[in-house]
């Protein structure tokens, strides 16, 4: 598995943009030799395919845009708010980076409601700029839910406070954008009341004719084993996965072995990476 922190860079399938804190992942399957960032060449002949960035955020957050070859736009998660629910540190760069690809998203996925993957969304519906968000898509938890922490509390408050509609998920739920496939795999899973939000991550595939990407959010040993145990095999199994919970005690080690990948995507700062958070 090529492992892919966070402003680490690598040759394997992954070119540093010129702009500031943003990483282009080859994600294309690449068949001979080096490709061009989306799309992979198969006998002369181009397929079409889109194009991910990972974007790097200020603490452990999470932020992923996909582009289709159309130019249809898809986000997941998107960033933190520094651990002060409802105020954003990566909503000014991330809507800074939707203006400078056509400022039009055509769905936004969430995984799970902490602030630390909603808030730059909120952030940016708080202050759209220039910014058209046309579905938004998630399954939140209920208020009253005895496994809800404040955190996710408040932002899913925060949310509400917008006026904008969430699309609930379901379990099966497919969505195409050109050639962007998406199938949600997983849903609430209110059993699991200690870790709970992160266990009722939504994982979803993602896929075109060149590769897939299992997007796990912060799926825990819990929310991991019951998609393992609930899931076909066959649509676990991925070229690419994000690694759960920022790399950092998320899903046990079979949940990795299922999926298979060839390349691990990790949402995940320096800091959270070498164990150092300057504290010694």
């Amino acid at each position: 598995m090529q492992i892919l922190p966070e402003n680490i860079t690598t040759s394997v399938n992954m070119e540093m943009m010129k702009t500031r804190r943003t990483f282009v992942l080859t994600v294309a399957l690449i068949l001979f030799g080096f490709g061009h960032i989306g799309f992979a060449a198969t006998m002369g002949t181009k397929k079409v395919a889109f194009t991910l960035y990972q974007l790097p955020t200020h603490g452990p957050g999470m932020s992923y845009v996909m582009i289709s070859e159309g130019g249809k736009v898809i986000v997941v998660d998107g960033g933190s708010g520094g651990y002060k629910p409802g105020v954003s540190t990566d909503g000014p760069y991330l809507r800074s980076f939707l203006e400078a690809h056509g400022s039009h998203v055509d769905a936004w996925f969430i995984t799970h409601p902490h602030d630390d993957h909603i808030d730059a969304l909120i952030w940016i519906l708080q202050n759209p700029g220039g910014v058209q968000i046309d579905e938004i898509h998630g399954n939140f938890p209920p208020l009253d839910w005895a496994g809800l922490d404040d955190w996710a509390r408040n932002s899913i408050t925060n949310f509400n406070n917008t006026g904008r509609e969430l699309i609930v998920t379901q379990i099966g739920d497919t969505f195409d954008y050109d050639e962007i496939h998406i199938e949600i795999l997983s849903g609430l899973n209110p059993e699991f009341i200690v870790n709970g939000v992160n266990n009722s991550s939504i994982a979803m595939r993602v896929s075109d004719s060149t590769k897939s990407i299992l997007f796990l959010g912060d799926l825990g040993p819990e929310g991991g084993d019951k998609l393992l145990a609930n899931v076909d095999p066959s649509k676990l199994k991925s070229d690419y996965v994000q690694m759960a919970h920022h790399g950092n005690t998320g899903v046990n080690e079979n949940v990795y072995q299922a999926i298979h990948p060839k390349y691990g995507l990790w949402p995940t700062p320096i800091w959270l990476w070498t164990n150092n958070d300057g504290a010694g």
